[in-house]
């Protein structure tokens, strides 16, 4: 799932009908949807906050019952009671031999469910690989309907297919000559090692300087930068300070430093559960305080910021070298709202190396809580109309 609003989404779109709005859904929420489950909130004719649910594959057991509860989850969080949303199903899959839509229990059960709790929807249909459907729908004929309505809805509100945008989390190509030299330089560093070496006492404020080193204007990744940062945030200690900075702000991690010792945040565990007996490495567990810190209205923006820099380091890096970087991208994905982007980065990060403890912890803040609550805004964000 995401919830995000973009800039590059029209300014003013007028949608008079259920396939003028399908047709301008890819400027609305910033990319082009597939397979996927959207809410479009609106305030009287505004469209604001956009989550976005990655839908399963093949159907299972309780799958409507647990989408139905995590749109109700994302509305109530929003605020946004006073509001009609707008819930669109995108599917690769087709209509049934009968003419019965993709995700249809969906649907009737979500429809349901919202009336009952005081929400008036404001769309309901679905997109699927061979035709769409308005279930709000009042007239006689409702049902099956061609894509082409959709086409023809986007050409008369004046939208080009050319200008869709990309998909916003698509990693960067690896360019041969970097990724050599980033491998040569990471076949330097001590695999097995922390990096710098918690016993300098310095080693915190070193990962802080790497990650400023990444905002500073038109950085770009060179082969020193991505062999440090993927030893930095291969393990728990040097992925908590960076990731924690990256959310915070430096004072904090100093703080964390002064009241824990370097000592103590070499030891930190992923999770309370983590930890084998109770010390101070336990208290600084990054499962709790993560838990408890994140975050500030300008979090998302600098997030977003660092993100393709991040992104093109973790393109060049060896295979091997990759999972680390990876969990830390698809937290940061999470925290921005977009969760479709963090399962593909989670997904990748265990198509190489299954037990990578730091994998497992944003994987687990995914499953425990799909679109942080951080990610939703308390009021509607004013991106089209």
């Amino acid at each position: 799932m995401h919830t995000e609003s973009h800039s590059a989404a029209p300014q003013m779109a007028r949608c008079r009908t259920t396939a003028e709005f399908l047709a301008a859904l890819p400027w609305l929420i910033g990319e082009a949807p597939s397979n996927c489950l959207l809410v479009v909130d609106f305030a009287r004719s505004r469209a604001g906050v956009t989550a976005r649910v990655p839908l399963p594959s093949v159907p299972a057991p309780g799958i409507a019952t647990s989408l139905v509860e995590a749109v109700l989850a994302l509305l109530e969080r929003s605020g946004s009671s006073n509001r009609e949303p707008a819930v669109v199903i995108v599917t690769d899959q087709r209509f049934g031999p009968r003419g019965e839509p993709p995700f249809r229990s969906f649907a009737d059960q979500l429809q349901r469910r919202l009336r009952r709790s005081g929400w008036t929807p404001r769309e309901l249909a679905c997109i699927a690989a061979d035709g769409w459907i308005g279930y709000l729908d009042r007239s006689a004929s409702r049902g099956k309907r061609p894509l082409a309505q959709i086409e023809s809805a986007r050409s008369a509100l004046g939208l080009d297919l050319a200008e869709i945008p990309t998909d916003p989390g698509r990693l960067p190509a690896p360019r041969p000559a970097l990724v050599a030299a980033v491998a040569a330089r990471c076949a330097e560093l001590p695999g097995e090692a922390l990096w710098p070496s918690p016993s300098s006492g310095t080693w915190p404020r070193e990962t802080i300087d790497l990650l400023e080193t990444a905002e500073a204007r038109g950085f770009a990744p060179t082969p020193e930068w991505c062999a440090r940062f993927t030893q930095a945030v291969s393990t728990p200690p040097g992925w908590f300070v960076f990731a924690l900075v990256a959310v915070s702000d430096r004072v904090l991690i100093d703080s964390v430093v002064e009241t824990y010792g370097a000592t103590a945040l070499a030891r930190t565990s992923v999770d309370r559960a983590a930890a084998g007996s109770p010390s101070a490495a336990e208290s600084v567990s990054i499962w709790n305080l993560f838990q408890d810190l994140v975050s500030t209205p300008r979090m998302r923006t600098r997030l977003r910021a660092l993100l393709p820099v991040l992104s093109d380091a973790a393109a060049q890096l060896p295979v091997d070298r990759r999972p680390g970087p990876l969990s830390l991208i698809a937290w940061f994905w999470w925290l921005c709202g977009m969760p479709s982007i963090a399962e593909r980065r989670i997904a990748e990060s265990r198509s190489i190396d299954p037990g990578h403890e730091l994998t497992g912890l944003a994987e687990r803040f995914l499953g425990n809580m799909p679109v942080a609550d951080w990610a939703v805004p308390a009021s509607p964000l004013r991106a089209a109309a």
